[in-house]
């Protein structure tokens, strides 16, 4: 490996590839950065929706524990055995 000195003033070809390498890792660094904010909103997305999900299933849960749905369904029962559907 050759040194830089003061009279040739030009970097080595040694420098100038070790420019490049500290470029392309600069560059995935760059890139890693940008799909980690990619997963980032992914992920808040995700949460939005297991939120939404959650709330749905309460509310249904709610719902079919309402009494008048107990009713309606107690009354639908000897219906659905004629029928065949459990």
């Amino acid at each position: 490996m050759r040194l830089v000195t003061e009279h040739d003033g030009e970097p080595t070809d040694d420098v100038s590839a070790l420019r490049r390498e500290v470029w392309v890792a600069r560059d995935a660094a760059i890139g890693a950065t940008a799909e980690l904010g990619t997963a980032r909103a992914r992920v808040a997305e995700l949460e939005v929706l297991v939120d939404q999900l959650r709330t749905e299933l309460a509310r249904q849960d709610a719902e079919m524990s309402s009494r008048a749905v107990r009713i309606a369904l107690a009354l639908a029962r000897p219906l659905r055995r004629l029928r065949g559907v459990t």
